[in-house]
């Protein structure tokens, strides 16, 4: 069935519409679902907002040419906050000390950085930043979570769930599979051959499922690469390390690995000391 107000509006662009659904997210009189798909709702504040039909006021969005002369300080922007980004990554050296392992086994500079973005207060929200599972956000996220309710509650912030999920229905399916393949102890060659990828992009998902959060468990292929003695030396270098910068590992070891052992020691280690 055609509603009556369908059409209406559309003498506006998408940025317009992209800036009324984010400020109505803002108010609370919408909410975002991202599973199974990307949906918008009506929350129960919005439900009684259209039973009351009363007005709300918005600020216009406007899109940005390339090389603007001036800033326009008009435009509402998300920007990243430096001060609980310090905040967050003082508290993750604190958590990684007491547990004995590196900082980045906790969480990756690039989750503190979206953390400090989009200010999660709840566990689900905490789920959604890219790099951490629920499982993660389950075993790492409450000195975290608590640290930015307190600074949102003091500073007087309004928070947003509007956390973008970069995963499609096909690229979840291609995770779910490599999962159950490396469980099932298939050789990594043959995972990347039936998904018609390269075994660099293959390495590459199985990084992005491993920050998440998610065991990975494939010491039975790495077995087949490098010595016990090896694997040892590599396991080690990244317990002491302060970075997981695979380049600079390279370095540590003065060429003595390949780019790709590397990468999978590194699996193996944040699947065993932080998933």
């Amino acid at each position: 069935q055609t509603l009556p107000v369908f059409g209406q509006g559309k003498e506006h662009g998408e940025v317009f519409w992209q800036s009324v659904i984010y400020q109505l997210q803002l108010l609370g009189l919408l909410r975002k679902e991202v599973i199974p798909e990307d949906v918008l709702k009506l929350t129960e504040m919005g439900q009684a907002f259209l039973e009351r039909n009363t007005a709300v006021t918005l600020q216009e969005d406007r899109a940005y040419h390339a090389f603007p002369t001036e800033p326009d300080t008009d435009m509402p922007q998300k920007v990243q906050d430096d001060v609980l980004l310090k905040m967050l990554e003082k508290l993750r050296d604190e958590v990684a000390k007491d547990k004995n392992i590196p900082g980045f086994a906790i969480l990756q500079d690039s989750s503190l950085e979206e953390m400090s973005l989009v200010y999660p207060t709840t566990l689900e929200e905490l789920a959604r930043v890219n790099g951490i599972s629920m499982s993660k956000a389950q075993k790492f996220g409450a000195p975290f979570l608590s640290l930015i309710q307190r600074y949102v509650a003091e500073n007087n912030i309004v928070t947003s769930s509007d956390i973008v999920v970069k995963s499609s229905s096909d690229k979840i399916k291609n995770k779910i599979y490599i999962i159950q393949q490396v469980d099932r102890k298939v050789d990594l060659e043959e995972i990347a051959a039936v998904r018609s990828i390269s075994m660099e992009a293959l390495v590459k998902e199985m990084e992005q499922i491993c920050y998440a959060g998610t065991k990975l468990s494939i010491g039975y292929y790495i077995d087949t690469l490098l010595t016990p003695e090896q694997q040892e030396d590599i396991y080690d270098y990244f317990m002491q390390a302060e970075t997981d910068c695979i380049k600079e590992a390279q370095e540590a070891f003065e060429g003595e690995f390949e780019e790709d052992e590397l990468r999978l020691m590194r699996i193996k280690f944040f699947s065993e000391v932080a998933n």
